[in-house]
């Protein structure tokens, strides 16, 4: 008889464990319509345009490489004043520069918000573009180098001070 009125609670813990994962999903789609996923501009085109020529961006990638050389030219960056970008380009192979066009973006690491496009000038063999930095902190610099063939990705970053 003691056996029959003794009660188990088990059936009680998987109803438990069953509401605590669905409380967990719940949670989880909330806080990540919060926070969204910022796409990532590194190609300066969209995703799937990305994916479909990832193996002929990476060739175009080496084949640049292979001919240019990119140094980033470090400077102050400040909050509300002009900082200047300058990138150095360096023919490997005694090419001319002339036909080369930049594209830069700045932007930050968590948000598309205060992105900036600019086309870059080159001149002596450096491009050149100016930008204000309206938010303290990191700032990303995607650098897009073309020639009449192929196209050099590159990224830097900077930090705004107050």
């Amino acid at each position: 008889m003691n056996e029959k009125n003794k009660k188990t609670f088990w059936p009680y813990g998987i109803i438990l464990a069953i509401f605590a994962i669905i409380v967990a999903c719940i949670v989880t789609v909330i806080i990540s319509l919060d926070y969204p996923v910022y796409k990532d501009n590194f190609y300066f085109d969209q995703y799937q345009d990305v994916d479909n020529n990832y193996n002929e961006i990476q060739i175009s990638q080496a084949k640049f490489d292979k001919k240019y050389a990119v140094e980033f030219i470090p400077g102050n960056a400040k909050v509300g004043q002009n900082f200047n970008a300058k990138f150095k380009i360096t023919p490997k192979d005694g090419l001319n520069l002339k036909d080369l066009k930049a594209q830069i973006l700045f932007t930050r690491p968590d948000s598309s918000k205060f992105d900036k496009k600019f086309e870059a000038k080159l001149k002596d063999n450096i491009f050149e573009a100016n930008f204000i930095p309206g938010k303290p902190g990191r700032w990303q610099i995607l650098v897009k180098i073309t020639d009449t063939k192929d196209t050099g990705f590159f990224k830097f970053e900077i930090k705004a001070d107050k």
